[in-house]
């Protein structure tokens, strides 16, 4: 199960490891989950940068970082200010979690979990709204640089679909979160992968 959750091709540089050598099978997905990833990874730089008294207010911001969340009090609002190592090292978590519900939604022996008729619809939105060939993509959203000429005309283009995937990807988490737990924790999607990374929740190991 951990090698669901290892980085898709050209990802790897990313975290620093060696790049991932997949098959011409995988490499159409796995472009499509880079790109996903990318999405997810702007959605959550974004989330911080919205995550402020000035933008959603301090009682919002209190109900976030409240005592069930593992805070000593309901008084203290979540802070955003956090430094972009520390964003970075977050993001990865959740790319995890995205890579593994990705690949394990398509095998036949798949884990436990059962994605609800509107996660699995959103998860598709999210592989509809990432096209296959992003190479010209870095992680911002934005055009590498190959060419001036080139750059300026694709640029509105790119940034058009990065937005899209990035929609995509907010109304994908939103569903995952909306998830109801009953006597099965294990049928989220989201719990299956904490469990798979080994998460601990207690003291954030």
């Amino acid at each position: 199960m951990l090698l669901t959750v290892r980085p898709a091709a050209g990802e790897a540089a990313e975290e620093g490891l060696a790049d991932v050598t997949v098959g011409e099978e995988e490499r159409e997905d796995s472009a499509g989950l880079a790109a996903a990833s990318r999405a997810t990874r702007r959605l959550i730089r974004h989330a911080f940068k919205t995550a402020r008294p000035g933008e959603v207010g301090r009682p919002a911001l209190e109900a976030v970082n409240r005592r069930e969340t593992g805070e000593r009090s309901n008084e203290k609002p979540f802070y955003a200010g956090q430094k972009v190592a520390t964003i970075r090292k977050y993001s990865q978590v959740w790319i995890k979690i995205l890579r593994y519900i990705w690949r394990t939604d398509i095998k036949d022996s798949k884990p436990d979990y059962e994605l609800t008729p509107e996660q699995a619809a959103r998860l598709r939105d999210l592989q509809q709204s990432v096209t296959v060939d992003r190479a010209g993509e870095d992680d911002e959203g934005e055009v590498r640089a190959g060419g001036r000429r080139a750059a300026r005309t694709a640029a509105p283009a790119m940034k058009a679909m990065a937005a899209v995937a990035e929609e995509a990807s907010l109304a994908f988490w939103i569903a995952m979160f909306d998830h109801e737990l009953k006597d099965g924790e294990f049928e989220s999607g989201v719990i299956s992968a904490a469990a798979v990374l080994g998460l601990e929740v207690e003291r954030g190991g």
